[in-house]
């Protein structure tokens, strides 16, 4: 009970700190050995901060604390532990909200990273048979090639073996019939 009562008042001190409104200086300056109360700075302003805790909270959350404040004064104090309550349920809620985006995180950045080494793998297959192709396309031209080469010496010499050949006839034919 004491351990509730002294959070209240916690919670109490810092909502009441900050609806304190100390300034709204363009350049605000905040030194170690001075204790600065809270103040509102708006969008734009420029905060030199020399110490080495600062604590800024959005409008949203100042309302949200500024209501939490008015309801307890308002409520009375018997009622807090329903709003306690209240707070570890919806806590709860955002752990287990965060939880499962952290898990679902996980799977996706586990199934990039398989993905890319799927892919990584991939390509050097692709890459290692491209290499094989091509050492089998530079092997098949030299082979056609080689083949022309035949070819021009067979037709060279099927020429050579034609002319020959009507040579010898021709010359058969006049030996046959000069006599």
């Amino acid at each position: 009970m004491g351990k509730i009562n002294i959070s209240i008042l916690l919670l109490l001190l810092f909502s009441l700190i900050l609806i304190k409104n100390v300034s709204c200086q363009s350049v605000h300056t905040i030194d170690m050995n001075t204790l600065e109360k809270p103040f509102f700075s708006i969008k734009g302003q420029t905060l030199k901060i020399r110490c080495d805790t600062a604590v800024l909270i959005s409008t949203y959350r100042y309302m949200l604390y500024e209501k939490a404040r008015m309801t307890i004064l308002t409520t009375g104090f018997d009622k807090y532990s329903e709003l306690i309550d209240a707070y570890d349920t919806q806590l709860r809620c955002y752990k287990q909200w965060n939880d499962s985006l952290q898990l679902k995180y996980t799977a996706i950045n586990t199934l990039f990273k398989n993905t890319i080494e799927n892919t990584k793998s991939s390509m050097t297959s692709i890459d290692n048979n491209l290499s094989s192709a091509k050492d089998t396309l530079g092997v098949a031209n030299s082979n056609l090639d080689q083949v022309l080469q035949h070819l021009k010496v067979a037709k060279r010499e099927k020429w050579y073996f034609a002319a020959i050949g009507c040579f010898v006839g021709s010359l058969f034919t006049i030996l046959l019939f000069s006599k």
